[in-house]
C-alpha cells in the first residue's frame, strides 16, 4: 500500500512536467497563430476593396431616381462597419501570435544559455536572434498599418455620415475630393496589407523547420486539440 501511494505521488508530481510544451511545440503554436493572423490581414484587405467598390457604385448611381441608391448606400455603410470588426479581429490575431512568439523565444533563450560549447551557444543565439528580429520588424509594420487602417475607417465613417441624409448629385459633388481620397487611400492600404502579409509569410517560413511534426491520431487527424 505504501509503494502504491508513493507511486501515485510520483505520477502526480511528474504530470506537469510531461505536459509542458517543448520548443518545437511552441514553434508550431506560434506558426498556427501566424497563419490565423495572415488570414485576417487578407480578409481586411478584401473588405477595404469591397467597401471601395460599393462607394464607387454609390457615386455612379447618384442620379438614379428609382431610389435604389439607398440600398447601395446601406451596402457601403455595412462595409464601413465591417472594417471595424475585421480590424479588431486582426489586432486580436496579432496579439495572440505575438504572445506565442514571446513565449517560444524566451524559452529558447533560457534553454540555450546553459550550453557549455561556446560555438553551439553562439549559433543558437544567432538563430534565435534572427527570428526575434523578424518578429520585431513585423511588430513595427503591424502597428503602422493598423493605425493607417483605423484612420481610413474614420474617414469612410465621415463619408457615410455625410451621405446618410443626402444622396443627391449635389451631395456627391461636394464629397468628390473625399471620395477620390478614399479610393486612393484604399488602394494604398491594400498594397500595404499585402506587403505585411508577405512579411508574415516570411516569418512562417522561418518557423516551419522549427515546429514539431504533426502526429496522426487513431481517426487519421493530426492529433491537434484545437487550442487557441
Amino acid at each position: 500500500m505504501i509503494r502504491t501511494a508513493s507511486f501515485c505521488l510520483f505520477l502526480a508530481l511528474a504530470a506537469p512536467a510531461c505536459t509542458t510544451p517543448t520548443g518545437p511545440e511552441r514553434a508550431g503554436s506560434t506558426l498556427s497563430r501566424a497563419e490565423d493572423y495572415g488570414a485576417s490581414l487578407t480578409a481586411l484587405a478584401d473588405e477595404i476593396d469591397f467597401t471601395c467598390e460599393s462607394l464607387r457604385a454609390l457615386r455612379a448611381n447618384a442620379v438614379d431616381s428609382r431610389g435604389t441608391n439607398r440600398e447601395t448606400f446601406e451596402t457601403f455603410e455595412r462595409g464601413v462597419k465591417n472594417l471595424a470588426v475585421l480590424l479588431a479581429r486582426t489586432r486580436k490575431g496579432y496579439t495572440k501570435m505575438d504572445a506565442r512568439a514571446h513565449d517560444f523565444l524566451a524559452t529558447w533563450g533560457t534553454d540555450t544559455v546553459t550550453l557549455r560549447d561556446a560555438s553551439l551557444a553562439r549559433e543558437a543565439e544567432a538563430r534565435r536572434g534572427a527570428l526575434q528580429a523578424s518578429f520585431e520588424d513585423l511588430a513595427r509594420a503591424d502597428l503602422a498599418v493598423q493605425q493607417r487602417v483605423e484612420r481610413y475607417r474614420l474617414e469612410l465613417a465621415d463619408l457615410a455620415t455625410y451621405l446618410a441624409n443626402d444622396l443627391s448629385p449635389r451631395a456627391f459633388a461636394g464629397a468628390q475630393p473625399a471620395i477620390e481620397r478614399a479610393f486612393q487611400d484604399g488602394s494604398a492600404l491594400r498594397a500595404e496589407l499585402a506587403l505585411l502579409a508577405t512579411q508574415v509569410e516570411a516569418v512562417r517560413a522561418e518557423l516551419e523547420p522549427l515546429r514539431a511534426p504533426a502526429t496522426a491520431g487513431p481517426d487519421g487527424t493530426d492529433g491537434s486539440d484545437g487550442s487557441t
